[in-house]
């Protein structure tokens, strides 16, 4: 009997040092899901980020395009002009 009482002793502590194990790997799963679970929320907030960058970029591209045309524009009347005056100054 007194054997018997050990063992299952022995036994209701191992279950117990078992259950310990299983209880602190649910708490790493846990926690681990929980980071994975913030860290995809960080992932997406950041996709949408870069969205609206490139967006931004595309719009400063476009507008960078336009004054580029203006500059091109207004040296060509420069040039236009310089010559008019270069004209009228050898009349």
């Amino acid at each position: 009997v007194n054997t018997s009482n050990k063992e299952l002793l022995s036994e209701v502590e191992r279950l117990q040092r078992m259950q310990r194990g299983k209880s602190l790997n649910e708490s790493f799963d846990s926690e681990a899901f929980n980071e994975t679970d913030a860290l995809q929320q960080r992932l997406l907030i950041l996709e949408e980020e870069r969205s609206v960058l490139d967006m931004s970029v595309r719009q400063l591209m476009s507008e960078k395009d336009e004054v580029g045309k203006e500059v091109n524009l207004l040296t060509q009347k420069v040039i236009t002009l310089t010559e008019e005056l270069a004209d009228s100054k050898s009349e």
